[in-house]
């Protein structure tokens, strides 16, 4: 039983790390916004009252207000391109360290299931083997003893990572 629930374990370890790549995957490459355009205008609005009064075509003052909202436009969009350049940066560190911590417990595990085997081992050569009722039950509750040692360390490992 305990082997099946690490082979479980194991599972559920290889399916979080395939959606860590997968998310590492669909996170976007980092974009500038581009500087300010379309700043050429005539320094003699002669031309322009000219243009305006024979074809309509829009002035200086007329465009004054529309100036104002696009930059105020450009620079809520360029905090909100900041803001979430930050937001990237926290979450890829929350990434980054949940990788690593599944790393770690990843180590313990497989160290874990080192013992387990080694465990497995000699209960099966003890019971093999023809010896004293003593020294049978002595060194299997030494074993035993190492292993809850382990499962103790491993706990505490928990209690830091979590």
């Amino acid at each position: 039983m305990i082997i099946e629930l690490y082979k479980q374990r194991v599972d559920i370890e290889r399916q979080i790390r395939l959606a860590l790549q997968h998310i590492y995957h669909l996170l976007p490459t980092e974009k500038k916004l581009p500087l300010r355009f379309g700043q050429k205008r005539s320094s003699l609005p002669l031309g322009g009252d000219l243009l305006n009064q024979l074809f309509g075509t829009a002035t200086d003052d007329e465009l004054s207000p529309m100036k104002q909202h696009i930059s105020r436009l450009i620079e809520g969009i360029t905090k909100l391109g900041h803001g979430l350049q930050i937001q990237h940066q926290q979450f890829t560190s929350f990434i980054q360290l949940s990788a690593e911590q599944m790393e770690a417990f990843s180590n313990v595990s497989v160290a874990q299931e080192h013992v387990l085997g080694n465990l497995q081992d000699k209960f099966r050569l003890l019971h093999e083997t023809e010896g004293q009722g003593e020294h049978r039950l002595i060194v299997p509750m030494q074993h035993l003893l190492q292993y809850i040692n382990h499962l103790r360390h491993i706990d505490e490992l928990r209690q830091y990572i979590g």
